[in-house]
């Protein structure tokens, strides 16, 4: 069974970049609530906005991560501020991934080649193909199974 959990976040940073720290914030304290009081299998990071956030649950609690990448910053032409500190994010969150995967060929060339992610690391699931849903359960349910938590 898959439970997904919504962070609820109001606070307004004065760039893209900037709230998505502040986000990712929120996101690890309601995580480890979660995990403390219901426990969880795995992580599922969502590109480098929530990068910090799924890397930090992943060293806490040792669960397998999954990052979904829907672009690079080298695809999209690093034409922002932060650009090569989010480039190094991305790569952090596939490095750290157990899985990762690309929602067209397009990024998947680029984590293969630009990241150097080696082919049975990354999963082309195409988010606007019929099935894609039990695509990613199969990916869930081929991870290893995780550690027991003792109290």
């Amino acid at each position: 069974m898959v439970y997904v959990h919504r962070v609820p976040f109001m606070m307004h940073g004065d760039n893209l970049f900037n709230w998505s720290m502040l986000m990712n914030n929120e996101i690890k304290r309601r995580a480890r609530e979660i995990f403390e009081s219901e426990g969880f299998d795995i992580i599922h990071g969502n590109d480098w906005l929530t990068s910090a956030s799924a890397i930090s649950l992943f060293k806490f609690t040792e669960r397998p991560l999954v990052a979904t990448i829907h672009s690079t910053e080298k695809e999209r032409g690093f034409g922002i501020a932060h650009s090569g500190l989010i480039s190094d994010m991305e790569w952090w969150l596939s490095y750290e991934s157990k899985r990762v995967l690309a929602n067209n060929s397009r990024t998947y060339s680029s984590l293969r080649h630009d990241f150097a992610l080696p082919e049975e690391k990354i999963r082309l699931v195409d988010p606007l193909k019929n099935g894609w849903q039990k695509e990613i359960l199969k990916i869930y349910q081929s991870l290893e199974q995780p550690p027991e938590v003792t109290a």
